[in-house]
């Protein structure tokens, strides 16, 4: 704990001097601790920036643009997919509907005496029973 607290007292230390030394600088209007060193620093910072600067125009406006084709890709990819998918849904529909009304045609064309006519076909007599029943007669 006590390193702490010696970090902290140093640390809030150097913070006022140089508040203190910054204050008196901009009072003058020049620097008085190292100015050409501190001028040499600024101008390397500034050429710093500038490098930063122009690589983020140069590179950040294609990578933006690039990023947002991406994006919009894969968003219509997703509607495309969802597309496609409604589609096969409806044409399953179209054809279960179409075999519902097929039936139900087919079935409208089946009467009380069309189904007695088709009982009668299937439990006909062989001729060979009609002449049996005729003989006993």
């Amino acid at each position: 704990m006590p390193i702490a607290l010696s970090v902290l007292g140093s640390s809030t230390f150097v913070l006022f001097v140089l508040f203190v030394l910054f204050k008196k600088e901009a009072a003058n209007g020049a620097r008085i601790v190292l100015p050409g060193v501190r001028e040499h620093l600024d101008n390397a910072v500034l050429k710093l920036g500038s490098v930063i600067v122009n690589t983020f125009e140069y590179i950040g406006a294609g990578t933006f643009r690039a990023t947002i084709h991406y994006i919009l890709h894969q968003v219509l990819g997703v509607v495309i997919g969802g597309l496609t998918r409604a589609q096969k849904k409806l044409y399953e529909l179209y054809e279960r509907h179409t075999r519902i009304v097929r039936d139900k045609h087919r079935s409208e064309n089946v009467t009380h005496l069309n189904e007695i006519a088709a009982h009668k076909e299937e439990t006909a007599l062989s001729d060979g029973e009609k002449q049996k029943l005729k003989s006993h007669q």
